[in-house]
């Protein structure tokens, strides 16, 4: 699907990878093709995470809770696929029981936070914006990123994470290349906006004891981030030439 540059608010997630531009993610799916795919049920519940976050007013439009069974066993495997067709067959994505029990408490969580509660609660009160796509051109590239939260001190993104505390989360940081991620939403809203943004992340456990906090890394590993991200796009620029 063709776009233009600029800001967009409304795209949903299915519409969102439709667009006709190189996301992060494609970017680095196509330079490092080795990384270990996402297995789907991690992705839904990814994509799940936000909406219980970030757009609540629609989580039951968009997700189905899956039966509370154990999906290692015969009987398990047939009553959840049943749910999962039937949810397909409504236009909903099916999230596993056990994964739905766990967002919820995980929202409690950042609700309770004295700070992140309230950077959540300025989403759905209006004053603050919400998953917003932003397309650019760089090196001849269109580019896209879709940011979870925009105020007016900085651009939050908000991550469940597998850390459980935030120096793990610090090294995850760059295992999973969010310098790059970094780098590029701070070029994105620069780009579309005129305006330069600091840019943190909201991390929230997914084991227990469940925390929150934020997360800010460190200038000398952004502007890394930057240096490969460009770097990539000027190869991905000349992939197809001979």
């Amino acid at each position: 699907m063709h776009i233009e540059p600029g800001v967009y608010e409304g795209l949903t997630d299915a519409e969102y990878r439709r667009l006709d531009a190189v996301s992060r993610s494609d970017l680095l799916n196509w330079a490092y093709p080795s990384d270990r795919p996402i297995d789907p049920i991690t992705a839904t519940v990814g994509t799940a995470f936000h909406a219980i976050m970030l757009e609540p007013q629609h989580f039951k439009s968009r997700y189905a809770v899956g039966p509370d069974v154990k999906r290692n066993t015969k009987e398990g495997k047939a009553i959840y696929a049943e749910a999962d067709a039937k949810a397909t067959e409504d236009g909903l994505q099916l999230i596993p029981y056990r994964e739905f029990r766990l967002l919820r408490e995980m929202a409690e969580t950042v609700k309770n936070h004295p700070k992140l509660g309230p950077l959540r609660r300025s989403v759905t009160e209006g004053k603050s914006r919400a998953e917003l796509t932003i397309v650019w051109d760089c090196q001849g590239v269109r580019l896209k990123a879709r940011l979870d939260q925009v105020t007016d001190k900085a651009i939050v993104d908000w991550k469940s994470t597998g850390c459980g505390d935030p120096d793990q989360f610090a090294e995850s940081c760059m295992k999973y290349r969010y310098h790059v991620q970094h780098a590029m939403y701070q070029d994105a809203w620069l780009d579309a906006t005129g305006e330069a943004l600091p840019f943190v992340f909201v991390s929230v456990s997914k084991r227990p004891p469940i925390t929150a906090w934020p997360h800010r890394i460190e200038q000398v590993h952004v502007d890394h981030g930057r240096e490969l991200y460009k770097t990539l796009v000027g190869l991905y620029a000349r992939k197809d030439e001979k």
